[in-house]
């Protein structure tokens, strides 16, 4: 997919399902010169309608109508797209913050505390966060994401081979089934809507849910840092993420699937 592409989510012929691109055709057809999709709408419903051309009508006459594209689908785009040949967004927004790792061909690398910081780049409550990252170490705890300033032993971490996301520390955690291997590239996506229900999906495939009523997975304020791939100084920085992540993306909608790759 080209990049800058996002989520293809439902349009109006989802909830119209009678509206078909043969009814389209039809009108447009029936000598209705430009129509729209509301004109298309309004013959869809008209019992008076011609349901065939007439026969002088010309069959390569241009038909001036809404494509399938246009009526099916809209594309959702992300507010911030980190493509990891740089610190830059794509999007024009703010730089990522480098905590000490490198840039390779495969991304950016980081080990012992050398994530990622963002800062003015998250929604405060509403959001979906797409990761393309490589795990190198899956042993015990590997933090994600901290939304607490490095405060709190609570957000995304993967834990050995599960994507986790720690409510009560040593008690309470929204998981995935063990299925992450080293050396893997994975899709991992996690939203909170407006409800404040999460959800996470790793490779499109949805893993988990809960409902954060502790807001856990939101900015203390909005100018605060999330940090990615580093541990909180509550553990003293021992379950910080190793590996590469090929590319970020942040949208200012929680979305109902996996975004395409």
């Amino acid at each position: 997919m080209p990049r800058g592409a996002g989520l293809v989510s439902s349009g109006v012929r989802a909830n119209r399902p009678w509206l078909t691109t043969a009814a389209i055709l039809a009108v447009a057809s029936a000598g209705c010169g430009r129509i729209g999709y509301d004109d298309a709408v309004d013959a869809a419903h008209d019992t008076d309608a011609p349901t065939d051309a007439p026969t002088d009508a010309p069959t390569d006459a241009p038909i001036d109508a809404p494509t399938d594209a246009a009526i099916d689908a809209r594309i959702i785009k992300p507010i911030h797209d980190y493509r990891m040949d740089d610190l830059t967004d794509a999007e024009g927004g703010p730089d990522l913050i480098s905590k000490g790792g490198t840039f390779g061909a495969g991304g950016y690398q980081f080990d012992d505390d050398h994530g990622l910081g963002l800062i003015g780049g998250l929604p405060a409550q509403v959001y979906t966060i797409d990761l393309q990252y490589t795990p190198s170490m899956l042993v015990d705890f590997r933090k994600l994401l901290d939304f607490k300033g490095r405060s709190s032993d609570t957000g995304l971490y993967t834990r050995d081979a599960k994507l986790s996301f720690v409510i009560l520390p040593n008690v309470t955690f929204a998981e995935s089934p063990a299925q992450l291997q080293t050396g893997t590239s994975y899709q991992v996506t996690m939203a909170r809507d407006a409800s404040k229900h999460v959800t996470a999906w790793i490779d499109g495939q949805e893993v988990f849910t809960f409902d954060d009523v502790d807001d856990l997975a939101v900015l203390p304020t909005p100018t605060d840092p999330l940090e990615l791939f580093m541990d909180d100084v509550v553990t003293g920085g021992g379950e910080a993420a190793y590996g590469v992540v090929r590319r970020i993306r942040i949208y200012d909608e929680a979305l109902i699937a996996a975004p395409p790759l």
